[in-house]
């Protein structure tokens, strides 16, 4: 139970860390197209993270 709830921070921090990653690069100049690609996410879902961040 604890191991589950320990892998369920990595899991969040991961995402956080994504998200943090992802609004640097396209705040740094990077294209919406090659964030995507080096990240493994679609542009919508690109796009989608960063209107709501």
């Amino acid at each position: 139970m604890i191991e589950d709830a320990r892998q369920e921070g990595f899991a969040k921090g991961r995402e956080e860390e994504r998200r943090i990653l992802i609004k640097s690069l396209y705040d740094n100049g990077m294209a919406i197209e090659i964030i995507a690609a080096s990240v493994g996410l679609s542009e919508p879902a690109i796009r989608w993270l960063l209107d709501n961040e």
